[in-house]
């Protein structure tokens, strides 16, 4: 039990955080936003805000209720793979950290599931 109430403070906190300190502004501001985001995978800014949105609003959620979360983590573990190895590679570690630690929560949630505190726990016993 204790290991999933673990596991519900993980989801929450992170992916509460994630979605309300990155997507959502990026979500309601994204015609500001597109003009400077940066286009590591030369898609064009509106398409990697969009992916980045799709993750961090979208999969963020889907993360905090534990719906889909081993597949929702996915998007979130390459979205900050592009941001620690490409985005911020040139940049000092303190400037990466942040965006590691999501890329190593999310990675390790999606190995390990949800547990049982989860909408996907839920949907598995009926």
């Amino acid at each position: 039990m204790r290991t999933d109430l673990g596991l519900l403070l993980l989801r929450v906190f992170f992916g509460g955080m994630l979605f309300f300190r990155h997507g959502w502004g990026k979500l309601i501001n994204f015609s500001q936003v597109a003009i400077g985001f940066p286009d590591p995978l030369n898609l064009g800014s509106k398409v990697s805000l969009s992916m980045a949105i799709f993750a961090e609003v979208f999969c963020a959620l889907c993360v905090c209720i534990g719906l889909a979360t081993r597949i929702a983590c996915i998007p979130l573990v390459l979205t900050f793979t592009v941001i620690v190895f490409v985005v911020l590679a040139t940049t000092p570690m303190g400037q990466r950290e942040l965006a590691l630690m999501y890329l190593v929560v999310f990675g390790v949630i999606g190995l390990i599931g949800p547990g049982n505190l989860s909408l996907d726990h839920m949907m598995k016993k009926k």
